[in-house]
């Protein structure tokens, strides 16, 4: 019998993994969680033949198996594959937490080693930066000049003078900030000022 969402439920009952995201567990990784829908996608989109089995029947080695059959049919890192199985992991272990089941039967089932996530670490030299600023600086001084022609129309003073400020836009602090921390893209794509002293 399918469980209403929010219905309480009695512990180690049946409970699949469909009823589980779609009764519970989405409303509460949304709410509380930044990466929420990614989480709820993954298992919706990677664990389509598990929806339908009740969590405590899930075994390690289903899910080995999956990810043996995802690693040899796809170009899938280690990393990513591990990310995938976090999100069914996590969903479980809050029913465990909520004490909607007993026991996580996927506890035993071991992260991948991420070798293919070891990427080599390789630095401007200093001819590259001094020809990467030239560039920056270039694409700046265009940005500028369109402007300048641009506000010489009368319909157009309303737009900034962009000569009055630092940066003409964003990609050149962009890529010094990244230069200079080491911010992972998406680190730094999400950055707000908020978080910059």
């Amino acid at each position: 019998q399918f469980i209403q969402r929010g219905e309480p439920i009695k512990q180690n009952c049946a409970i699949t993994l469909k009823e589980l995201i779609d009764g519970y567990y989405e409303d509460w990784v949304l709410s509380n969680t930044k990466s929420g829908k990614n989480t709820i996608a993954n298992i919706k989109r990677n664990f389509k033949a598990f929806m339908n089995t009740a969590i405590t029947d899930i075994a390690k080695v289903d899910v080995e198996r999956w990810r043996t059959q995802r690693l040899a049919s796809s170009k899938i890192k280690a990393a990513s594959i591990n990310r995938i199985i976090n999100s069914l992991k996590g969903a479980i272990t809050w029913a465990v937490e909520n004490e909607l089941i007993a026991q996580s039967p996927l506890i035993k089932v071991r992260k991948l080693k991420e070798l293919d996530s070891d990427e080599k670490i390789r630095y401007l030299s200093d001819e590259e930066r001094t020809r990467l600023m030239a560039a920056l600086d270039a694409r700046e001084e265009d940005i500028r000049k369109s402007r300048r022609l641009t506000r010489q129309h009368a319909a157009k003073k309303y737009l900034p003078d962009l000569d009055k400020y630092t940066f003409a836009d964003y990609l050149k602090p962009l890529i010094i900030v990244g230069l200079n921390t080491g911010l992972r893209r998406n680190a730094l794509f999400s950055l707000r000022w908020s978080e910059v002293d």
